[in-house]
């Protein structure tokens, strides 16, 4: 699949997503109890799981989508 047809999801699921992965990692890796500890693939886990959740019920999701999809149709 070519970029230009995957621009949609990655302006309006997988850009946003990231960030707010990226958010919660670092979150967790400053917060005082993980001070010095390895991420493990259960962290990382739970973390996605926790990014995700937030992600899919914020409002911004419905407005990405729809500017990639009036994008798209011009």
């Amino acid at each position: 699949m070519g970029f230009h047809k995957r621009q949609p999801l990655d302006r309006s699921i997988f850009g946003p997503f990231k960030s707010h992965y990226h958010k919660a990692m670092n979150n967790w890796m400053n917060s005082p109890g993980n001070a010095g500890k390895t991420v493990t693939i259960y962290n990382v886990c739970e973390i996605a799981g926790r990014s995700y959740e937030s992600f899919v019920y914020s409002k911004k999701l419905n407005k990405w989508f729809q500017s990639c999809v009036n994008c798209a149709t011009q």
